[in-house]
């Protein structure tokens, strides 16, 4: 099949907006998790904050500040900054804002770390030898699920 890994790809799609739901109809102004216990969020949201005001607004290095633990300011070295998904979502940030590339990036974690292992298993299931060849793309597909 010619488009099999972009029908995969959309299939992950998809699953991430369902499991994600209300997430696709709040996009723009909320950040999931900010009702419940986890609030990991606001981190990941600070780092891309953090990021596009030290560097295009303020010209500082974004790996220390000080505007943590004032007036001697923190090494940002050693804190996980999650540095891939901020400068993915930088374009989406000068385009659409903040929430809106947080929850953007959330969505192509999911929907990446899914298409990943599905290609990681159909190699993997394609080298072995057993009976049931013709269900290695579902076997795949079950496994990035």
């Amino acid at each position: 099949m010619r488009y099999r890994n972009l029908i995969i790809l959309f299939a992950y799609l998809f699953l991430a907006l369902i499991l994600t739901y209300p997430l696709v109809t709040q996009f723009a102004d909320h950040v999931p998790g900010t009702t419940t216990w986890s609030l990991d969020e606001y981190g990941y949201v600070w780092n891309n904050w953090w990021f596009k005001f030290a560097v295009f607004d303020r010209g500082m290095n974004p790996f220390q500040t000080n505007f943590i633990l004032y007036p001697i300011g923190a090494s940002l070295v050693l804190y996980t900054f999650t540095l891939l998904h901020v400068l993915l979502g930088l374009p989406i940030q000068f385009a659409f804002g903040l929430i809106p590339a947080s929850n953007a990036e959330l969505l192509f974690a999911f929907v990446f770390s899914g298409f990943g292992v599905y290609l990681l298993a159909r190699y993997i299931l394609r080298t072995m030898q057993f009976a049931a060849q013709n269900f290695v793309d579902a076997a795949a597909f079950i496994a990035g699920a």
